[in-house]
């Protein structure tokens, strides 16, 4: 007899008293111990931090953490509704499997009895009229397997008289714990229809082929993509390190919220050549600390964990885009550093490429001028070169990093911190370039003549004029951005820093050229923008020069787009750099 239990029956049954008393025990444990569990650790900390949530989500680092908060505030609700559900698909479950069992084992049960009594009873008869020892022996109820017994039931006819010659040995009969299928009588030769084959040509493949391709394609995949895989690293503006795969695909690799790793990428980044170990370890570790804190086994230390932890991060990149197994080392292809003779350096799989761009197309411009190709005009390959050194700058160096921690780059012990170079010398190829886009932006407006021959030539003026209007407007506003820039200096009772002096000129640019276009709102903008600025910066030291002053109030009086765009001649256009060598300090960097 098969054992239920009953309390399994009324637990399973749909309508059940005690089933729905128990699904809501569930339910109130799983809500009390969730909330205990993951919720109420957390509550004072979401109440605190939700108002920031917004300014928080900007940065790509904190957005799982904050996922993570608010899934943990509602697990009270999660919690129980996934366990009530997985309980009732239990219930259901233990529901099906109870009838199912029953059915089968009351009819079972009674097949079994009908087949035996009747193979029983055939024996009886056998025996009296004379039937064979073994026969009879098999009536009397000799032990028959579930083949024997169901073919017996089934088609009573086709149990054959067995003869001393063909009786069967004992061994030969099994007992199978499986149901009873009655052996099907074969079919006559000239009835047997042959069941037509899939051949190899209609798609079927030995399933040793199949493996063997999948095999080949999951160990040459991978290894074709690490193969071509790249790491790509930003440094301007916010610093990014990513794996670039096959098909252009860029995967970002988490840098973690640990600004010494940050600037240890950024410090190789900018030292291409390589540095020794004990400049890099007191230029990037050791500034800002004491001197309890900075010896060289506690920045060697830190070093080394840095530098490990960035490998563990581009290895787990590469596993989770199925690239390299949990058992296989970092190929050395992407091992972001490299080191010889005690200097280290980026790997050469490494690339820098904001700055590889900035630094190319840099180049481009100081070739030009080395040759003395920008006294008449701006050649087209130079301000090509301009648009793609703007295009890559993102922002200043590291200056994510520098608003993020100010206390990072402060001054220690009379030294300015490592950063501040690269800072200063990003900024003038963005200067630079900004500069002579405007240039050659105003000289091809000038090239339409006075006044253009034609309301064509005249619309592409404008155009020319307003583009180069907007580049000397920037150049204005982003000279004296930051006191950060070496070069950005308010001197009492002596001359002001390059930035300031050259942010002067190029707003005096942008007023006469807006002007020129009768753009007066363009104009007092720009003015009102810039003045509040430069008092703060200078901390209401700065006051504007009297010809700064004189071209503002022409601008907002004049009306007439070709006469004040003659007030930009060829003559003062030209003796700009001269006057103050922009050139030179640039090459002093």
């Amino acid at each position: 007899m098969l054992y239920r239990p009953t309390w399994l029956l009324v637990l399973a049954a749909p309508r059940s008293r005690s089933r729905q008393f128990l699904v809501r025990l569930v339910l109130l444990i799983s809500a009390i111990g969730s909330f205990l569990l993951w919720t109420l650790p957390v509550w004072s900390l979401f109440w605190q931090q939700v108002a920031s949530f917004p300014v928080l989500w900007q940065e790509p680092a904190n957005r799982w953490p904050i996922i993570l908060l608010c899934l943990r505030l509602v697990a009270p609700l999660l919690i129980p509704m996934l366990l009530s559900e997985a309980f009732e698909s239990l219930l259901l479950l233990l529901r099906g499997t109870l009838s199912s069992s029953a059915v089968d084992h009351q009819g079972g049960t009674q097949g079994r009895v009908d087949a035996v009594g009747r193979i029983h009873m055939r024996g009886l008869h056998s025996n009296r009229s004379g039937s064979s020892p073994e026969t009879t022996e098999l009536g009397a109820g000799r032990s028959l397997s579930p083949m024997t017994v169901a073919s017996a039931h089934e088609f009573p006819e086709s149990v054959p008289r067995s003869s001393p010659q063909d009786s069967v040995p004992e061994a030969s009969f099994s007992f199978s714990a499986h149901p009873a299928v009655a052996p099907a009588s074969p079919p006559h030769p000239q009835e047997q229809v042959m069941e037509p084959r899939p051949l190899a040509h209609e798609g079927s493949f030995s399933p040793a082929l199949i493996n063997t391709f999948q095999r080949s394609v999951h160990q040459q995949g991978p290894t074709d993509a690490k193969r071509k895989a790249r790491l790509h690293l930003r440094v301007f503006g916010e610093i990014v390190l990513t794996l670039r795969i096959g098909g252009g695909e860029e995967i970002p690799v988490s840098l973690g919220n640990y600004p010494k790793r940050q600037e240890l990428l950024a410090y190789l980044a900018w030292h291409r050549q390589g540095m020794p170990r004990d400049q890099l370890l007191e230029e990037v570790f050791g500034h800002g600390q004491p001197d309890e804190e900075a010896t060289a086994q506690r920045l060697s230390e830190r070093f080394d964990s840095h530098r490990k932890i960035l490998r563990r991060r581009v290895r787990e990149a590469l596993i989770a885009q199925g690239m390299l197994t949990e058992q296989e080392a970092l190929p050395a292809a992407l091992d972001p550093f490299a080191s010889e003779g005690g200097i280290w350096r980026l790997a050469s799989g490494c690339q820098v490429i904001d700055l590889d761009v900035i630094q190319e197309s840099y180049a481009v411009l100081t070739q030009a001028r080395k040759e003395g190709r920008l006294v008449q005009e701006v050649p087209r390959e130079v301000a090509k070169a301009c648009e793609e050194l703007l295009a890559a700058y993102r922002g200043d160096f590291l200056a994510s990093y520098i608003q993020r921690y100010p206390e990072l780059v402060q001054p220690w012990e009379g030294r300015s911190s490592w950063i501040r170079k690269p800072f200063t010398q990003g900024r003038d190829w963005y200067l630079e370039a900004l500069w002579w886009l405007g240039e050659a932006e105003w000289r091809e407006g000038m090239s339409f003549g006075n006044p253009p021959p034609s309301k064509l030539a005249l619309r592409q003026q404008q155009q020319s004029f307003a583009r180069a209007a907007q580049c000397y407007a920037d150049y204005a506003l982003a000279a004296c951005a930051t006191r950060f820039d070496s070069k950005v200096s308010f001197g009492s009772g002596s001359e002001p820093g390059e930035r300031v002096l050259m942010s002067e000129r190029a707003l005096r640019r942008a007023v006469l050229l807006w002007g020129s276009l009768s753009q007066t709102g363009q104009v007092d903008q720009l003015w009102r923008t810039y003045w509040s600025q430069m008092r703060k910066i200078s901390d209401r030291r700065w006051e504007p020069k009297q010809e700064t002053l004189a071209d503002l109030e022409t601008a907002r009086a004049q009306t007439n787009a070709y006469r004040l765009a003659l007030q930009l001649s060829q003559q003062e256009a030209f003796s700009l750099l001269p006057s103050f060598s922009l050139a030179e300090g640039f090459q002093g960097e």
